[in-house]
């Protein structure tokens, strides 16, 4: 997604969009990585993690990028407004596209309510069910 257009929308519209297309996506988008699977903003075949969908895709070193939400945050590149203006609930975004265990989305997602409505997209409660169950 271009810059500009995530620029438009608000905290809730970026993350209902993003959360729409995690559930679409089906999965988690992981990249090999030295001693099992990380995390990737995109993964160069179409996926994208919570923030990547909200990135520029044609820029492949910042969708290749390893870091965490909050250094890219305080790197150089140039982020849409509502991704640097809403640290806490990016990193939350984040943190509920990355986890695996239902469990842990559900609490996940309790704490990104409290920057945005979760209730009223499907798309969160979606999410939470696909993940694995409990160990």
């Amino acid at each position: 997604m271009l810059k500009e257009d995530v620029d438009k929308m608000t905290l809730q519209e970026a993350c209902d969009y993003s959360v729409n297309a995690i559930v679409k996506q089906g999965e988690r988008c992981m990249q090999p990585a030295d001693g099992g699977e990380t995390c990737a903003y995109g993964d160069g075949a179409g996926k994208h993690c919570a923030i990547g969908w909200l990135l520029d895709e044609t820029d492949a070193e910042l969708m290749e990028s390893e870091m965490v939400i909050t250094d890219l945050l305080h790197w150089c590149y140039e982020l849409p407004n509502v991704v640097v203006s809403n640290e806490e609930a990016m990193v939350e975004l984040q943190r509920f596209h990355d986890s695996a265990l239902q469990e842990n989305r559900e609490s996940i997602r309790q704490e990104l309510a409290q920057h945005i409505d979760t209730e009223t997209n499907p798309s969160y409660q979606k999410w939470v069910d696909m993940g694995d169950g409990d160990l």
